[in-house]
């Protein structure tokens, strides 16, 4: 057996013994209340920077309406990664409207074609057939982290982006069906976009819509790009919980993504729930006792130490045999 298909049998097998842990009552519980405060809080921010922009001097408008529009934009983007968990509602129709108007269309998304590709990489995680899989030797065999950042910043990976996640066809779809169901999923992301406009135009900021469209379409993807390649270092199957510093939970991690290794154990459970399963495993089962390496300290520091040192192409750096 090569390298790297022992690191993949051996993470596969550490999966496999945690998703046999037994699980808290309340970890299955949903939350309305949770559910509520997730939803308004990139609504909040929006709002926050709607009144930097109207109050404040240019400078600090401009600076402080960049981080607030960013923050948030990854907690839309991890919302629509959530509802495709049925994060809204347990019943998948109302849960992806519900999604659709009240997270995925205010960054030019739709959560039934997000799923589409992310349950592939539920699936096939670190796979050839993980169509979101990358790593660090992927990204120094194109040019280096550097090269990867301005890619991103400078929007060359948008209409990549835009492709991969909304213009895929529709297996098992007729060609009318599919212009239908298209147009019905475009029709939250018109109404969100006309309504950003209009109330950053009322306050006075209309150049807001223009930073927003910026950032949907270049920072907001390369952090979760960033985050992606701490989470799931390697070519295996490694799926590493970090436990973060705030700031890193704003723009890489928002509503407990970094809680990962126990995401992808338990994909149901809801966000607001994996701190309770991360303490259940931490402290009453000792999973982490046994598999240090699938915990890290922080996303900035995996990523550094993944750059000085370079990533093992089996994924051997979070391994524990």
């Amino acid at each position: 057996m090569t390298s790297a298909s022992q690191a993949r049998s051996d993470l596969n097998r550490h999966m496999a013994e945690l998703r046999a842990q037994p699980l808290p009552v309340r970890a299955k519980e949903r939350s309305l209340g949770w559910t509520a405060c997730y939803a308004v809080r990139p609504f909040a921010l929006i709002a926050f920077a709607i009144a930097a922009a109207h109050w404040l001097g240019p400078v600090v408008a401009v600076s402080g309406a960049f981080l607030l529009l960013l923050a948030a934009q990854r907690a839309f983007q991890t919302l629509v990664h959530d509802a495709s968990h049925d994060f809204y509602s347990a019943e998948r129709a109302r849960n992806d409207r519900l999604a659709n108007w009240l997270a995925a269309g205010w960054i030019g998304m739709e959560v039934s074609a997000y799923r589409k590709v992310h349950m592939q990489h539920h699936t096939h995680n670190g796979s050839a057939l993980d169509p979101e899989h990358t790593s660090m030797a992927k990204v120094r065999a194109e040019g280096g982290m550097a090269q990867m950042i301005a890619r991103y910043v400078l929007g060359l990976e948008a209409l990549r982006l835009v492709r991969k996640y909304f213009f895929q066809p529709r297996a098992g779809t007729k060609q009318a069906n599919g212009r239908m169901a298209r147009a019905i999923g475009l029709t939250p992301i018109a109404a969100a976009q006309l309504l950003l406009l209009a109330a950053m135009t009322a306050a006075g900021a209309w150049w807001l819509y223009g930073l927003w469209l910026y950032l949907a379409l270049t920072w907001n993807p390369m952090l979760s790009r960033l985050r992606f390649l701490a989470e799931h270092p390697g070519e295996a199957d490694a799926t590493v919980t970090t436990r973060a510093w705030w700031l890193e939970r704003v723009f890489f991690a928002p509503h407990n993504f970094n809680y990962h290794c126990e995401h992808h154990g338990w994909p149901t459970v809801q966000p607001y729930r994996l701190p309770l399963v991360h303490r259940h495993l931490r402290d009453t089962v000792r999973f982490f006792d046994a598999h240090p390496r699938l915990v890290a300290t922080s996303f900035v520091g995996t990523l550094g130490q993944a750059l000085n040192e370079g990533a093992s192409p089996d994924g051997g750096k979070v391994l524990q045999k």
